[in-house]
C-alpha cells in the first residue's frame, strides 16, 4: 500500500509556493512523486521475492 501524499501536500502550502520558482519546483516534485508511486505500484510480491533471492548470497558473504 502506498501512502496518498497528494492529500497531505495540498493541505499545507510550503514556503515559496507563491513564487514562480516555488511553483515550478512543486510541479517537478509532483512529477517525481507520480513516478515513484507508479514504480511502487508496479512491484509485485513475485518481484520482491526475486530481489530477496538475488541479494541473499551477497548478504551471506558479508
Amino acid at each position: 500500500m502506498v501512502e496518498d501524499i497528494a492529500a497531505s501536500r495540498s493541505a499545507r502550502p510550503e514556503a515559496g509556493d507563491g513564487s514562480d520558482v516555488g511553483r515550478a519546483l512543486g510541479r517537478v516534485m509532483a512529477e517525481i512523486d507520480g513516478i515513484a508511486v507508479s514504480t511502487l505500484k508496479s512491484i509485485t510480491l513475485t518481484t520482491l521475492l526475486k530481489i530477496v533471492e538475488r541479494h541473499a548470497p551477497l548478504e551471506a558473504e558479508a
